[in-house]
C-alpha cells in the first residue's frame, strides 16, 4: 500500500500524519506526531513570527523529516495556517523553512481551512450526516454546517486558545475579572456569526488539539491513542465541569492533569471554554471528537 504524509504548521501545534491509501478516498492512519511549537507565541502584540518560535516549528519539521524518510514516503503536504497567515513577516518563515528542510508550505485561506477539514471528517460519517463541526485552534476557531452530505456554511473566527489566552488570562490562576472579560468578548464575536446556524437534530462534532486534549483529560489517558479517542462523546455539562476545573488551578498544577499535555497547560482553558461557548449558543448537548480533521482533508484535495 502507498504511504503518504501531512503535516499542519498551526498556532499552538505542528502536527505530523502518515496514511496508508486504500483506494480512492480511502485514509487507514498509521502515525500521529504533535509538538508544541508555539508558533503564534507574542504575535497578537508583535504582528510578528518570534525568531525562536520558528525555530521550534523548523526544528519539528526537520525531526518529522525523518520518520518520514524512514517510512520511505514521497508525497508530503504540508499547511500554515492562523498564525502564518497573519504574520507580517511570514515570508521570512516560510523561506527559511523551505531553505532549511527542503519542504513547500502552503499557507491557507480560513476558509480553506474550514474545507479541508470538512473533507478529513466526512471522510469517517455517513455522506448524509447532518453536522456541525467545530474546529478550535490556537489563532481560530472554524465552524462548518454540513446537510444531507453538502458543506454550505463555512467560517472562521480569530478567537483561538493562543490568542485569546495572552490577550486575557494575565493572573495564574485566572481571575474572575479576566475570564469574564474572556468571555464576554468571546460570546459578542460568536453572536454575530452563529445566530443562523441549524439549532436542531444537528450532530456536533469537534476536531483539532483542544478537542484530543480535552477526550484524553476525559478519559484519563496519559498518551493519545487513535482508536480510544475517535468518536468520543463529551457532553456540554462535562465540558463546562472541566472549564470550571481548569478554572480553579495554576498553570503548574493544570500540568499534572493525567490526559493533559503540560504544554498545553497554559492554553487549554481558553479553548476547552471557546468549545464550551460554542456549544451553549448551538444548543449543542454533546460534541463528538474526530481525529479525521484538517491532516487528512490535506491528502483527499487535488487543489494543493
Amino acid at each position: 500500500m502507498e504511504k503518504h504524509a501531512s503535516i499542519d504548521i498551526g498556532t499552538n501545534s505542528t502536527r505530523l500524519l502518515i496514511v496508508e491509501r486504500r483506494g480512492k478516498g480511502k485514509l487507514s492512519p498509521l502515525l500521529h506526531e504533535e509538538r508544541i511549537t508555539r508558533l503564534g507565541e507574542g504575535l497578537g502584540k508583535s504582528g510578528e513570527l518570534a525568531p525562536a518560535s520558528m525555530e521550534r516549528v523548523i526544528d519539528a519539521v526537520l525531526e518529522y523529516n525523518e520518520i518520514i524518510s524512514a517510512n520511505h514516503i514521497r508525497q508530503v503536504r504540508i499547511v500554515a495556517t492562523s498564525a502564518v497567515r497573519d504574520a507580517r513577516n511570514r515570508s521570512l518563515f516560510l523561506d527559511a523553512l523551505s531553505e532549511r528542510t527542503g519542504r513547500t508550505c502552503h499557507v491557507i485561506s480560513g476558509a480553506e481551512e474550514a474545507r479541508l477539514t470538512y473533507l478529513g471528517v466526512f471522510s469517517d460519517f455517513p455522506a448524509d450526516t447532518n453536522a456541525i463541526v467545530i474546529d478550535v485552534g490556537g489563532g481560530s476557531t472554524e465552524y462548518i454546517v454540513a446537510t444531507g452530505g453538502v458543506m454550505h456554511t463555512k467560517i472562521s473566527i480569530d478567537i483561538g486558545s493562543r490568542r485569546l489566552s495572552e490577550r486575557f488570562f494575565a493572573s495564574d490562576p485566572v481571575t474572575d475579572t479576566e475570564f469574564d472579560a474572556f468571555q464576554k468578548y468571546v460570546r459578542a464575536q460568536l453572536a454575530p456569526k452563529l445566530e443562523n446556524f441549524p439549532r436542531e437534530t444537528f450532530l456536533g462534532i469537534a476536531v483539532g488539539g483542544t478537542a484530543s486534549t480535552l477526550a484524553q483529560v476525559q478519559s484519563s489517558l496519559a498518551e493519545s491513542l487513535f482508536e480510544q479517542i475517535h468518536l468520543m462523546e463529551i457532553t456540554r455539562n462535562k465540558l463546562i465541569q472541566m472549564v470550571a476545573d481548569f478554572r480553579s488551578r495554576t498553570i503548574e498544577q493544570r500540568r499534572k492533569i493525567v490526559g493533559l499535555n503540560p504544554k498545553r497547560a497554559d492554553v487549554i482553558l481558553a479553548g476547552a471554554a471557546i468549545l464550551a461557548e460554542s456549544l451553549e449558543m448551538l444548543n449543542l448537548s454533546a460534541i463528538t471528537v474526530s481525529l479525521r480533521d484538517l491532516l487528512f482533508g490535506v491528502l483527499l484535495t487535488d487543489d494543493l
